[in-house]
């Protein structure tokens, strides 16, 4: 069940920090839309963050995905949940096919490469190793999906990825969202 809620994190903090990156990189720093700085402190939030972004910014963006993606201190940072994903998989080698094995240390190559160069050293290649990763999570994924055998082992990673995801897309939700009312239709 660790296995999977891991992965499916690890997935949820790379989605959002490509997502950030690319709006803020396009945004000018007097037009930045309000949901910015929401999807801001929740890629904040969701990958261990102090809670202290600043919305609205532009720098905190950026600071924000760097937090996310590079701090080796932070538990649910990117380093952190791949240092889980590789414990929860040793836990499990028996059950793991060796494509596994392949995709996830790529995946962990390549969190060392970005912790280690940072985010604001050449955003062109943040984004490129941005969607290596995507697609080494998802290498594993369809590994896992079409190739473990449907057993306990498979039951319980299936259930911890589909309930990390349940919860990621509901704090997503509820960030972006929030309770701000909503027009009122009019009959």
């Amino acid at each position: 069940m660790v296995l999977g809620g891991r992965l499916e994190r690890a997935e949820v903090v790379v989605r959002l920090a490509r997502s950030l990156l690319e709006r803020a990189e396009q945004e000018s720093l007097r037009d930045l839309p309000a949901w910015l700085g929401d999807l801001g402190l929740t890629l904040d939030r969701i990958a261990g963050g102090s809670g202290l972004a600043h919305s609205g910014l532009a720098a905190s963006a950026f600071e924000v995905v760097e937090g996310a993606l590079c701090d080796q201190h932070r538990w649910d940072g990117l380093p952190g949940t791949v240092s889980q994903v590789l414990t929860a998989a040793g836990s499990a080698r028996e059950l793991l096919a060796m494509e596994i094995w392949d995709g996830l240390g790529r995946l962990r190559e390549t969190v060392q490469h970005l912790a280690e160069e940072g985010v604001r050293a050449d955003l062109g290649r943040v984004r490129d190793q941005l969607d290596r990763l995507l697609g080494d999570l998802a290498s594993v994924s369809g590994v896992v999906h079409e190739s473990m055998v449907r057993g306990p082992g498979w039951y319980l990673l299936d259930a911890g990825r589909r309930l990390e995801r349940a919860r990621r897309q509901v704090e997503v939700l509820t960030r972006m969202v929030g309770d701000r009312p909503g027009p009122v239709p009019e009959d």
